[in-house]
């Protein structure tokens, strides 16, 4: 380090040296013109008197021309090295040569030797980001590589170097070339002004691995259909050996093959033909896993890519209803049609005309017991079929009334056992029109406020007032205790306690009852709205009957039983309302707790203070995300988080769900859906984070990657002896050589108080002379 002064090398305002002599001149001009004209004796205190003034004047004359100086600062430094290692998962496999983790610490040790007494070395680990920043003289961060890092982000490592490639004189890539987040870092590195020289490491062999992918299926299918299921094998490196698949369908075997593998790489083919099973009871509806599996193979990187699972929704074809007439009515025939419309109905019908003869298909020689039984007018109590009917307790009806049959109620005593509603006095029928009896008026703010309507009623709210009459018994029936109305009769714009449409829940049992007739009008009718509410309404009434009560509506199905704390954890739910039908518009919300542990209890305790909620799919924020992942990896009762999402709707009552990346643990999930104040269903079910297999999927070191890095940076690819190889390189590109460095720093006279220090301590041995001679 040297160091040279230059003092009063300049003034401001720039002057001429001519004008500044004129102006020295002129301050002792002035002080020897001030004292010229005095007699003062000795003389050499008269020459004092002026020599004070004129250096007074002068030390005032040179702050006002405000004088500096610049004082010069030469330092020798070294140049500045970033030294960038790979700190990711891949590099620890140990494969061949290559013994991971011990070459590439023995490698940063021998460069940081070699380098260290030239350059100005950092080394910087990375991963998914870059460890440690900045600048320093002689500074390590952390040299030491662990092989942690479960992801890899060259761009991060470029966009690092372009940070501080004014101060940089040259960076090392010591990497596999192999990045699994980011963008491709080659465009970025041809930007930099930096050369960067790129040292390989990592597995030089071809990775072994199994691929296993499945076409897609459906979202739905009709039971009885006949699918051909079709799945691809990869396989790399494996050859010669033996993959063996197995296909199952709710954990049930339904094929298995052995398939020679041959020379890598090779593809795979494998199809099946299978017919879902349609036992016409219901069980097979639901959702189906399909299940694609091979076997680990001997030698494969990872089993992570062994197994696909696909889900698909199995409809039954049909239900069957057995319609039983027991008088002629245009209703029948509406009801009948209604029933037909529908393709996944099948009807049976029965119509008991007088003296017991039957036509159509006799209940009494039905092999097995119908999924629904609507039943047109009333059979003479002791009929045959009532004891029939009370045998299949478990079976839904449909009560519809006609004037037969409410003739036949009013006269006779059925028994709340037999018929779900009893009627006695005497009376006509009246003409009414039709009311929701969850609508209720508010009096005092004049508004009609709806009640949370029942299932059957959620087709819509038609104006019922505009729909041609029904015929209803003027006599208010009682019915089974524990029945809901839902539709009441207004007669003459008078609201009655009759009900039209009524339903039952009793042991298991769903009983509806239509205390109406002339339901027909509303399907003949000309105003488009009516027919289609009867269409509708007559539909709901058939779904809701026939779905069995307290039936779980909601499944949850993961995306996979084990996640990576690399992959989105996701869900689907499937949701069903009281009709049997998918439910679009429900609230279903997740909640996720750890469990403790890796115990596959169910730890109460575990869950939870706090509670952070997100809609739909929305992402969490970094700020959010590591608060949480910290928060639950203690998987203690005062630190965990009980996390709640809400999934979004897709369609046909399927929902979704991606609730982001987990740190690693055992997780429980609960999943309830709601609609309105109605809870449709509640599930549980349980996932498990594990360590991430994507830094092992490709281990295969990538050196085209490395030296396009390199060449598109001014750089070098140094893959043999690297030490003195670069050594050599960095000499002949002249790189290592010691930089001068100046500093100039520069001093206003004026910012030193001691010049007018000086001045009034002239000033004042003048004034202290002036006085010795009694001069004023």
């Amino acid at each position: 380090m040297r160091m040279i002064l230059s003092f009063l090398q300049y003034v401001q305002p720039v002057l001429p040296l001519v004008l500044i002599g004129l102006i020295t001149v002129l301050c002792v001009l002035i002080a020897f013109w001030s004292y010229r004209p005095l007699d003062i004796t000795p003389s050499w205190k008269k020459l004092a008197l002026i020599t004070l003034r004129t250096a007074a004047l002068l030390v005032l004359a040179l702050l006002l021309l405000h004088p500096f100086f610049v004082r010069e600062q030469s330092i020798e430094k070294k140049p500045v090295m970033h030294l960038y290692v790979d700190n990711s998962q891949s590099i620890t496999v140990e494969r061949g040569d290559y013994r991971g983790l011990v070459d590439v610490n023995t490698l940063v040790a021998d460069l940081s030797e070699s380098l260290k007494p030239t350059f100005d070395l950092v080394v910087f680990p990375f991963g998914s980001t870059v460890s440690g920043s900045g600048l320093g003289s002689d500074r390590v961060v952390d040299s030491q590589i662990s092989g942690t890092s479960n992801r890899t982000n060259l761009q991060r490592v470029i966009e690092h170097m372009v940070q501080y490639q004014n101060e940089l004189d040259a960076a090392v890539l010591i990497s596999d070339g192999i990045f699994t987040e980011g963008r491709n870092p080659v465009f970025t590195a041809q930007t930099l002004a930096t050369p960067v020289f790129t040292i390989p490491v990592g597995d030089t062999l071809e990775t072994a691995d199994l691929i296993l992918t499945a076409e897609p299926l459906p979202g739905q299918i009709q039971a009885g259909t006949t699918l051909l299921l079709r799945s691809e094998l990869r396989q790399y490196g494996l050859a010669p050996n033996i993959a063996r698949i197995r296909l199952t369908v709710n954990g049930t075997l339904v094929h298995e093959e052995e398939i020679p593998l041959g020379d890598s790489p090779s593809l795979h083919t494998i199809e099946k033909e299978f017919t879902i099973p349609d036992d016409r009871s219901g069980e097979s509806d639901g959702l189906a896993e399909f299940l694609w599996q091979v076997e680990a193979v001997e030698g494969e990187l990872t089993e992570e890519n062994n197994r696909v699972s696909q889900l698909a929704d199995i409809q039954d074809q049909s239900r069957t209803i057995l319609s039983v007439a027991f008088e002629v009515h245009p209703d029948v025939a509406t009801f009948r049609r209604q029933i037909t419309s529908d393709l996944s109905y099948a009807l049976v019908t029965a119509d008991y005309l007088r003296r017991g003869a039957v036509t159509g298909t006799d209940p009494f020689t039905l092999a097995e017991s119908p999924d629904l039984v609507l039943i047109h007018g009333l059979p003479e109590p002791g009929h045959p079929f009532l004891d029939w009917l009370s045998e299949r307790d478990d079976v839904p009806q449909i009560w519809a009334l006609a004037p037969i049959g409410v003739e036949r109620l009013r006269r006779s005593q059925y028994g709340n056992n037999t018929v779900p509603l009893s009627l006695s006095g005497n009376g006509g029928f009246l003409r009414v029109s039709v009311r929701a009896a969850e609508e209720t008026v508010d009096e005092t703010e004049d508004e009609t406020e709806t009640k949370e309507l029942h299932p059957i009623l959620e087709f819509g709210s038609p104006d019922y007032r505009r729909f041609p009459d029904l015929m209803v018994h003027q006599i208010v029936p009682e019915v089974a205790s524990g029945t809901t109305t839902l539709l009441n009769a207004t007669y003459a714009g008078t609201e009655t306690d009759i009900p039209i449409l009524a339903v039952h829940t009793v042991n298991g049992q769903k009983i509806t009852l239509l205390n109406a007739f002339g339901w027909h009008r509303w399907e003949q009718s000309s105003q488009e709205e009516a027919a289609g509410a009867f269409d509708a309404l007559f539909d709901y009434i058939l779904s809701w009957t026939m779905t069995p009560p307290g039936q779980q509506q909601l499944s949850l199905t993961p995306a996979k039983e084990t996640f990576s704390n690399l992959e989105s954890v996701s869900w689907t739910a499937r949701l069903l309302n009281e009709r049997n039908v998918p439910e679009p518009d429900a609230i279903v919300e997740v909640e996720i707790r750890r469990i403790v542990g890796f115990s596959a209890d169910l730890d109460e305790n575990a869950a939870i203070s706090g509670d952070a909620s997100v809609s739909g799919n929305s992402a969490i924020s970094g700020d959010e995300a590591i608060a949480r992942d910290a928060a639950m990896a203690t998987g203690n009762s005062e630190n965990s988080i009980q996390q709640r999402f809400r999934m979004s709707h897709d369609e046909n009552g399927v929902y979704r769900l991606n609730a982001g990346r987990f740190p690693e643990g055992n997780y429980r999930v609960r999943a309830i859906a709601t609609k309105g104040s109605r809870q449709l269903g509640t599930t549980d079910s349980q996932f498990r984070v594990g360590s991430s297999p994507e830094e092992f999927v490709n281990t295969r070191r990538n050196d085209a990657l490395l030296e396009q890095i390199a060449e598109g940076s001014g750089g070098y690819f140094v893959d043999q002896a690297p030490a003195q190889t670069l050594s050599e390189i960095l000499r002949r590109e002249q790189l290592a050589r010691m930089q001068i460095e100046t500093l100039q720093q520069t001093r206003y006279l004026i910012d030193w108080p001691i010049w007018f220090l000086l001045v009034m301590i002239l000033l004042s041995g003048e004034w202290v002379l002036r006085r010795s001679l009694s001069l004023p």
